[in-house]
């Protein structure tokens, strides 16, 4: 049987492997995958001080903005 790969360790694999190349562009804005990875990751560790645990379901009501990209991440 095969691992099942969530879509942030896929995701942190592409951002060691082009740290530097451009992972979105939003409204003129370009961000690198380095970039994205470290705010999606700062993001995290605040959900996690505030008690967030893994496996709670954290509803998401976003626009279309980077943030929302991220905070799927």
């Amino acid at each position: 049987m095969s691992k099942i790969t969530k879509i942030q360790e896929l995701f942190e694999k592409q951002a060691l492997l082009f740290p530097d190349k451009v992972a979105i562009i939003y409204s003129g804005n370009k961000i690198t995958y380095s970039r994205l990875n470290e705010t999606a990751n700062q993001l995290a560790h605040f959900m996690v001080h505030a008690g967030v645990k893994p496996g709670d379901l954290i509803p998401l009501f976003a626009d279309k903005k980077i943030e929302t990209l991220i905070a799927i991440l």
